[in-house]
């Protein structure tokens, strides 16, 4: 009787199959307010020369020597940006012109701030800084920088890690417009009172 009735009680008791679980989807993040697309910037945009862009002449003449006349995607968007003074964000792939999209303006402001202005550089109080990631980065920046002395009448120079600091020291001795250079060899130098950077920050 025992044996039967725990037969019985074998199938009764056995569980039902388990349901499939659900898979929950993770909960959308919201999104970065700095990488947000900005909905205002036409992407189609074309312009076929830089002037389009209300760059000052001397820095077109300077673009023209670099023999680059067409603005780029990246130099429609931003250049216009930055000649407002706005805060800019941008990112593009490599060899699209992201180094004259920020650096043309840049150096039309501290043309058009002399001449508004006066302003009047002195030694070891540099204008402007760029500051770049890398050693390779900050030579090349200063390189295309150099090239647009010629004709937009300003002085670049590299504080690049790398470079013997005799030489960077000689090289702020002199009035400088801009500096080029990488984060660790900035800070060394600003730490020892070798420069203060006053306007812009890139």
């Amino acid at each position: 009787m025992a044996s039967s009735l725990a037969g019985k009680v074998t199938r009764s008791s056995a569980r039902p199959p388990a349901k499939p679980t659900k898979r929950v989807k993770p909960a959308k993040r919201a999104m970065n307010p700095a990488f947000t697309p900005d909905k205002d910037v036409d992407f189609k945009l074309q312009v076929s020369s830089f002037s389009e862009l209300g760059l000052r002449e001397d820095v077109l003449k300077a673009l023209y020597n670099l023999k680059v006349t067409t603005p780029t995607v990246i130099q429609m968007v931003t250049i216009p940006r930055i000649l407002k003074r706005e805060h800019v964000l941008c990112a593009a792939q490599t060899g699209t012109g992201k180094t004259l999209a920020y650096l043309a303006p840049l150096v039309h402001h501290l043309r058009e701030d002399e001449r508004t202005h006066g302003i009047i550089t002195r030694p070891k109080r540099p204008r402007a800084c760029i500051v770049v990631p890398g050693r390779e980065l900050g030579v090349q920046v200063l390189d295309v920088a150099k090239e647009m002395c010629h004709h937009a009448r300003f002085r670049a120079v590299g504080i690049i890690g790398g470079r013997k600091r005799k030489f960077m020291k000689e090289d702020l001795r002199s009035p400088a417009d801009l500096i080029i250079g990488t984060p660790g060899t900035l800070l060394q130098f600003r730490d020892r009172g070798n420069g203060t950077f006053l306007q812009s920050l890139l």
